[in-house]
């Protein structure tokens, strides 16, 4: 998916778009245009808190991108995540 980031702070937030280019110019529509988040919270004992969303136009939008296995596909980027964490966990970077 081509798009921008809207807010990055570090180890908390992360929040995109793939209504804009890199030029901040808005695309021809892509299938589903949407804002999504991502964010972490420290929850102590070495645990990391993870909380994912997608904000749609539309609530047609919202489905189209639903049977298009964005839920899915939003599982297997959090375990992606988790194994980057305990990559740089390992590295002592986290």
């Amino acid at each position: 998916m081509e798009g921008i980031f809207l807010e990055v702070t570090p180890q908390r937030r992360i929040v995109f778009t793939n209504a804009l280019d890199g030029d901040w110019m808005p695309k021809n529509p892509y299938p589903v245009q949407v804002v999504g988040y991502f964010e972490f919270a420290d929850l102590g004992n070495g645990k990391t808190g993870y909380r994912a969303g997608a904000r749609h136009w539309t609530a047609e939008a919202m489905e189209q991108h639903r049977a298009m296995g964005f839920e899915q596909g939003w599982g297997i980027c959090a375990d992606q995540l988790g194994v980057v964490a305990q990559m740089l966990a390992a590295r002592g970077d986290a």
